[in-house]
């Protein structure tokens, strides 16, 4: 798993650091993050997770995800977004995130927010 955090994707960051089955690199520059996957793939042979933040964070990918798409290297980009309120309204960074170049991406899928809960500890 190659973490770059951000505001948005803290509880994947969090969920994927605390969980024994993963393996995580954290990598702060998304365009670095992708290429360091690639390698990762290249070098291990197994499918690589990376997560990013919303907005221009997931647009840093684009270049890495056609790389990868070009050289048949599974990567699985796992982005995450401001609530749908937010986007189009003006709101810094919030640009729709499913419409990626069609030779960076081979299939995208949208999660929605199901429920929100707060614990308390």
């Amino acid at each position: 798993m190659v973490l770059s955090p951000g505001g948005t994707n803290i509880p994947v960051v969090q969920a994927m650091q605390d969980d024994p089955f993963f393996h995580c690199y954290s990598v702060a520059d998304e365009r670095s993050a992708m290429y360091f996957a690639i390698g990762l793939h290249l070098q291990t042979g197994e499918i690589v997770a990376t997560s990013c933040t919303s907005a221009q964070a997931t647009r840093n990918y684009v270049p890495g995800l056609t790389e990868a798409y070009y050289k048949h290297v599974p990567i699985l980009a796992i982005t995450t977004s401001k609530l749908e309120r937010f986007q189009y309204n003006d709101y810094m960074q919030a640009p729709d995130q499913t419409s990626l170049p069609v030779d960076s991406v081979r299939k995208a899928l949208i999660c929605h927010l199901l429920q929100m809960r707060t614990l308390v500890f």
